[in-house]
């Protein structure tokens, strides 16, 4: 088997309930980390969100991620 060639973009995908209990400061501070080396890295978050934005903003990683996480509901 041969690995599937490397896309220039990575998309990452979440599905569920985005809430800090799922790891949702994990996930922004991982991104903001991965920014470093695949810049075009991009966090697609599906599910209802059960967080407060301030708590979102307050997030040490936050201001480095934000332009790279997308939060799509359903």
């Amino acid at each position: 088997l041969r690995p599937a060639p490397v896309n220039s973009q990575s998309d990452l995908l979440y599905i569920g309930g985005v809430t800090f209990a799922r790891a949702l400061d994990t996930m922004v501070g991982g991104l903001a980390r991965l920014q470093r080396t695949h810049p075009s890295a991009q966090l697609h978050l599906f599910g209802p969100a059960w967080f407060s934005e301030a708590a979102l903003t307050a997030l040490p990683d936050y201001a480095t991620a934000r332009p790279h996480l997308h939060f799509h509901g359903y």
